[in-house]
């Protein structure tokens, strides 16, 4: 899956389009999330100590 950011809602009506820039943009998390996945995403080794 690809997400793309592709900029704001358009509103279409009868008078015309316009473009909604009034919300919070929420693909600007996005770069965040993909970093946190990432890290959570390993395998765990059950009994291991570590060693600082």
């Amino acid at each position: 899956m690809r997400l793309k950011y592709v900029g704001p809602k358009p509103i279409i009506s009868h008078t015309g389009i316009e473009f909604d820039n009034n919300k919070e943009d929420k693909f600007a998390y996005l770069n965040i999330v993909i970093q946190l996945l990432k890290a959570l995403n390993h395998e765990y080794f059950e009994d291991k100590k570590i060693c600082v």
